[in-house]
């Protein structure tokens, strides 16, 4: 998978994320409050990226590394999007190798408030790259 792949992957993250937060306003009250910078490294092949999410919304996808990121997440895309869709909870991603996980324990609790799982475009993403 290439950049602009993975790019679009997070993207189509973000926009879900967003829309969900527009259409649910129980969703957005929760997520209202987690104003955190967020920095993502694939493994597969070193692509860095970041956001922000402030007020419920995440920001546009950054490439590179963030200057503070409040949580750091390093691993293959596969996990990654295995996380993302609920299938590697967080108390199972501690017992993975090749995951790494910087942030308190609240903000990867949380984390688990708002996976979209539920989201039909995260589960079409989620079986092109074979989970």
């Amino acid at each position: 998978m290439d950049q602009a792949e993975e790019m679009n992957i997070f993207n189509t993250l973000r926009d879900e994320f967003n829309r969900r937060g527009q259409n649910d306003p129980n969703f957005l009250n929760q997520v209202s409050k987690f104003n955190r910078t967020l920095q993502i490294t694939v493994t597969d092949n070193d692509n860095t990226y970041h956001f922000s999410i402030r007020n419920g919304q995440a920001d546009d996808l950054k490439n590179g590394a963030a200057p503070k990121p409040d949580i750091s997440l390093s691993s293959p895309m596969k996990k990654i999007m295995a996380i993302l869709v609920g299938q590697l909870t967080p108390s199972r991603i501690v017992f993975e190798k090749d995951i790494r996980i910087r942030g308190t324990p609240g903000d990867l609790a949380f984390i688990n408030k708002f996976l979209l799982k539920e989201s039909p475009e995260i589960r079409r993403i989620a079986k092109t790259i074979q989970l």
